[in-house]
């Protein structure tokens, strides 16, 4: 990420020519694109595979840490920085305001392609703050979400330049908010160790322990919803 640019001159540029439309269609798009950074060759380093979330961009909003709230544009999630990207014109920005939330949808509006992340948690194993990470579950007692990253790994190849690719992977944390602490779970992660709840050993019982991301999601929405 190279040679961040200021992208006010695209701006002029854009409108000389007229590209006006969408800005007007939305009236946070010009605002955004003035206070962003363009970035160049976004996902084009001769390494297979690619480094987003997704092969295509979503639609979907973005809340900023200013309050701001903005949609109307494409926007990607570069696994491999951890970054929000908006896509105007073609061109792959970043925001200059810190991002606390957004949410995609991919084509297909299939429930699988939704993706929820968010910003903001405790400094976790050299995580900062500005961390995104996935929300699972959301809820005012506790949080599941997921640190989705890429990796450049070496591959054998012959009679071709690339010899890396991006290979996904994939961490839980749970986030107690009361305490304020993340701490690291599994889908056989044992409940009783993390989570702290009048009603969970009842709960448990009846249900059994969770095995699965939804039994973790169905888990967590009773311990949310109950005093």
């Amino acid at each position: 990420m190279k040679q961040l640019v200021l992208v006010s001159l695209m701006l002029i540029a854009g409108r000389v020519l007229g590209q006006t439309a969408a800005a007007q269609s939305n009236p946070f798009l010009m605002k955004i694109d003035e206070m962003g950074r363009v970035l160049p060759n976004v996902g084009k380093d001769n390494v297979k595979g690619f480094p987003f979330l997704h092969e295509v961009t979503a639609k979907g909003w973005v809340k900023l840490k200013n309050g701001n709230r903005v949609s109307g544009f494409d926007l990607q999630v570069d696994l491999y920085n951890n970054a929000l990207y908006f896509i105007f014109n073609g061109q792959y920005y970043q925001f200059a305001e810190p991002v606390a939330e957004c949410q995609l949808a991919f084509p297909d509006n299939d429930d699988s392609l939704r993706y929820q992340f968010r910003t903001g948690y405790p400094v976790f194993r050299d995580r900062p703050a500005t961390t995104l990470y996935q929300v699972l579950a959301d809820g005012p007692r506790y949080q599941l979400l997921n640190y989705i990253r890429k990796n450049k790994v070496d591959i054998a190849t012959y009679g071709t330049t690339i010899n890396q690719e991006y290979k996904q992977t994939s961490e839980w944390c749970l986030y107690d908010v009361q305490a304020q602490q993340l701490q690291p779970v599994s889908k056989k992660t044992n409940p009783a160790t993390v989570i702290r709840h009048p009603l969970l050993a009842a709960y448990l019982q009846q249900a059994g322990k969770p095995k699965s991301e939804q039994d973790w999601m169905a888990l967590l929405a009773y311990i949310n919803t109950h005093e």
